[in-house]
């Protein structure tokens, strides 16, 4: 399970594009910004992975698309700052994955580690993947 949450955690944090939410103008919010990380650094796994472990592939959708939610929801819910929404919406794949992590508080971290973590418990894993 810690393999599969640092895997989700990497790919999450630390592969979007060079380009977010941002350049529709406006103020951000957590509702594009978040869903548009998810899918630029699902974009750069697919390209990662492309031809090779679908089941890993069809996995690493499933709870990308979870994360989405949960995410959204922990920003909503926890109120992330305009700077913690700018530097997520700014990342890119050359970016430290932890880049953004000091612009969270205690609370909002040890909020959404939380609702991440649910996601894993919930997660079956494939038929042939060993117990984690």
């Amino acid at each position: 399970m810690a393999v599969r949450f640092g895997i989700l955690c990497a790919l999450v944090a630390g592969c979007g594009a060079s380009t977010g939410s941002a350049a529709r103008g406006g103020p951000l919010r957590c509702d594009p910004v978040v869903p548009d990380l998810v899918a630029r650094s699902k974009a750069f796994a697919g390209q990662v992975l492309a031809g090779q472990q679908p089941e890993l592939q069809t996995m690493l959708a499933d709870l990308l698309q979870k994360a989405t939610a949960v995410m959204v929801q922990s920003c909503q819910d926890d109120r992330w700052s305009p700077d913690l929404l700018a530097c997520l919406d700014g990342m890119t794949v050359t970016d430290d994955p932890h880049k953004c992590n000091h612009l969270f508080t205690s609370d909002q971290a040890v909020g959404l580690a939380r609702r991440m973590m649910a996601i894993f418990t919930t997660t079956t894993p494939p038929a042939d993947a060993p117990p984690s």
